[in-house]
């Protein structure tokens, strides 16, 4: 994996609303177990595994235990796993080698899209 990451395991963190379940905030929908299992074949293998969301207090509690309920326990949740706590490039945001999140895009997707949008003048088209 690309960065700083010194350990020989994989930080993976994944955003909780739309993609865990399939509903949005405040709601809870069906789990994504597909992801579920994916998540939980890599924490199997030693990788770990940080709950990323905007939810905090009980709404983060309730999401935290929806996971668990659903066969998912995390190595951290909104915070950096141990091993990076204290490290320059890892203070603030939160650390990872992969983040999986619905509203996720990799630079050239980004770059693409807004070259598709953008009109001659560099105004955004009209849709």
């Amino acid at each position: 994996m690309a960065g700083p990451q010194e350990n020989k395991y994989i930080i993976i963190a994944v955003d909780f609303d739309q993609t865990l379940h399939d509903k949005t905030f405040p709601n809870f929908g069906r789990p994504n177990f597909t992801l579920i299992k994916a998540l939980n074949i890599m924490k199997d293998k030693g990788h770990k595994i940080i709950l990323w969301t905007c939810r905090d207090g009980k709404a983060l509690e309730r999401a935290v235990d929806f996971c668990e309920e659903n066969g998912l326990q995390f190595d951290a949740v909104n915070d950096n796993v141990k091993d990076m706590k204290g490290k320059p490039y890892a203070n603030k945001k939160i650390y990872a080698d992969i983040y999986i999140d619905d509203r996720n895009l990799h630079i050239d997707q980004f770059i693409n899209r807004i070259i598709e949008e953008l009109s001659d003048d560099g105004n955004i088209k009209d849709r």
